[in-house]
């Protein structure tokens, strides 16, 4: 048997040879890894950004129709009670269309001899003067007066 002689190699060469995927990443390595994630974090933020625009857009949207349907409701039952004089007997009455700023009785329309009583529903058109008592009446925009009596119930009395 012949032995063969093997040199011992000294630590410092050892050192110097570890394998690359142990020696860690390159400086170009880690600049081009940032610059993909910058990418892709500006990616993000940009659909996080539209995403938060539409949300805004949407909410705006609901709260417009959300508004339209609470002034058409309340219109629609200002509407639906106009004309309710309680229980008044219309025989023989001559309709009147008072001032529509008019808030003392004598001069909403009522009398009692002729029998004379206001028009329920009066419009205006958008040509028409303003009355005094719409300050803020936009430009353009026709006016529906309505008339009626109050629909609140009136407590019963009490004895006492």
């Amino acid at each position: 048997m012949t032995r063969l002689a093997v040199a011992a190699r000294p630590a410092v060469a050892q050192w110097k040879r570890t394998p690359r995927c142990a020696g860690g990443f390159t400086l170009i390595e880690l600049m081009v890894a940032m610059a993909v994630a910058l990418l892709v974090l500006g990616g993000v933020a940009m659909v996080f950004a539209g995403t938060s625009r539409n949300r805004a857009d949407l909410e705006r949207s609901s709260r417009l129709a959300e508004n339209a349907h609470f002034a058409l409701e309340l219109l629609s039952d200002e509407v639906r009670v106009a004309g309710y004089f309680a229980e008044m007997s219309f025989v023989g009455v001559a309709w009147q269309s008072p001032d529509p700023c008019a808030t003392a009785l004598a001069n909403l329309g009522w009398s009692s001899a002729p029998f004379t009583a206001p028009v329920s529903l009066a419009g205006y058109k958008a040509t028409d003067a303003t009355p005094g008592c719409v300050p803020n009446r936009k430009a353009g925009t026709p006016i529906l007066v309505v008339r009626r009596v109050a629909v609140d119930p009136t407590p019963p009395a009490s004895a006492t």
